[in-house]
């Protein structure tokens, strides 16, 4: 057994929702300076509204900030200042659309190219699955900045449009500039995998698990490429961390496979049986079990296996059950 067999590659999208917590608006900045001359007038003019919604910004109430900047932008429509800090805030309530709108009129009546405008607006596009424009404006960014951030945004549209060349590239531009961002290796290990290169893809999942060693989805990664490789005492020291973060079928279900391939067949099965006993339809566990059986001469466990396999889908097993389970050996 070569491959896991009937796994789907699931880390790509377990990954990006692991990636997406890392809060893309709490990367910006709020405007903090009115380009006006009222922000202290008693009578309450555009300034104060801005400075009053900064304070709310700021103390985390971003509802009765944007309803101060609301009011700023009705008495003064053509400062970018209050449509940037009310982007920002609408982004932190995860309305993207909205905050799009804004940052569109920021970046409009700014004098210059607004790179955290263009990071913030881009970002807010990769919530919304526009991957093209998120890096469009990511890109134009980085033409008047190197900040790794928007190399790593931008790695991250790359990674969840399917082009993990790019990805690699990018995230690697930001490693460059800031090696204490440990999210940018496990980002890149994942790209390293899907590109099949799992050595590089074991580092950086190794670099990663440095400092936050309970995260499953890169332990995933280091497993599924040492296995591939065939290093299976490495695999199965990181199959063993995979069972103790995180107790799923799926994860001793990894470990039992290494166990297999290791011809530790009375491991394989414990495990094999502990992700049946966590997930009763899970019909590569059946079908894994039953190798192990087979592998220890037990032809008639194996054929229990091997059948409710087959009967919860695994494919091509007709053959199999004709060759190795005959009537005798049911």
């Amino acid at each position: 057994m070569k491959k896991f067999p009937g796994v789907k590659t699931s880390i790509l999208l377990s990954l990006l929702l692991f990636l997406s917590a890392t809060s893309f608006g709490q990367k910006g900045k709020l405007e903090t300076k009115y380009h006006k001359s009222d922000s202290k007038d008693s009578v309450k003019g555009a300034g104060y509204y801005f400075d009053a919604g900064t304070d709310k910004a700021k103390s985390g109430d971003c509802s009765a900030a944007i309803d101060l900047y609301d009011k700023c932008i009705a008495l003064d429509p053509d400062t970018y200042d209050a449509y940037y800090n009310r982007a920002f805030c609408k982004m932190q309530l995860q309305d993207y659309e909205a905050a799009v709108a804004d940052f569109t009129t920021c970046i409009r009546l700014h004098k210059s190219v607004y790179s955290n405008a263009l990071y913030l607006r881009g970002s807010c596009f990769n919530e919304l699955k526009k991957y093209d424009m998120a890096i469009s404006d990511f890109t134009k960014a980085l033409d008047v900045t190197s900040n790794p951030d928007i190399y790593g945004a931008r790695g991250l549209a790359y990674m969840q449009k399917g082009d993990f060349k790019n990805a690699v590239f990018d995230f690697t531009n930001a490693i460059t500039r800031d090696t204490f961002k440990t999210e940018y290796y496990g980002n890149r290990a994942l790209c390293q995998y899907q590109l099949r290169h799992l050595k590089e893809a074991v580092q950086d999942a190794e670099k990663y698990l440095e400092k936050n060693p309970a995260t499953a989805n890169i332990v995933e990664i280091e497993v599924r490429a040492e296995f591939e490789m065939k290093d299976y005492p490495n695999a199965m020291i990181a199959a063993t961390n995979l069972v103790t973060v995180q107790k799923s079928p799926k994860a001793y279900y990894y470990k039992g496979l290494i166990e297999f391939n290791m011809k530790k067949y009375e491991e394989g099965i414990v495990d094999f049986s502990s992700a049946i006993v966590l997930d009763s339809a899970y019909r590569d566990a059946y079908y894994s079990r039953a190798l192990c059986y087979f592998g220890l001469n037990n032809d008639s466990n194996a054929c229990k296996d091997i059948r409710m396999a087959k009967k919860l889908g695994f494919p091509n097993l007709e053959g199999k059950i004709d060759s190795y389970c005959k009537e005798g050996k049911k």
